[in-house]
């Protein structure tokens, strides 16, 4: 069974492509072991952990909301004092 981590997307991929160069030397057995390995890598060692939240794509928040400069977002503090 393969390792839950390979059901993200971008995950997968970058294990894809840095097994590509093994592909044509490795049967398809050998291959998905390495890809299962890989992915434990990133899950089980802090350092692993610490590449993949680096390099991993972040949330985009898609509502179409666009903050200006010097506005504050709705419901957070603003610090600045009031004039006027």
């Amino acid at each position: 069974m393969p390792h839950p981590l390979l059901d993200d997307p971008f995950v997968a991929l970058e294990i894809d492509q840095a097994l590509a160069p093994y592909a044509e030397h490795l049967d398809a057995e050998q291959l998905e072991w390495a890809r299962d390995q890989l992915a434990a890598l990133l899950t089980d060692d802090s350092d692993g952990r610490a590449l993949l939240d680096a390099a991993h794509p972040r949330q985009v928040d898609e509502s179409g909301e666009r903050l200006r400069p010097g506005m504050v977002p709705p419901g957070a503090s603003n610090d600045r004092e009031k004039v006027g």
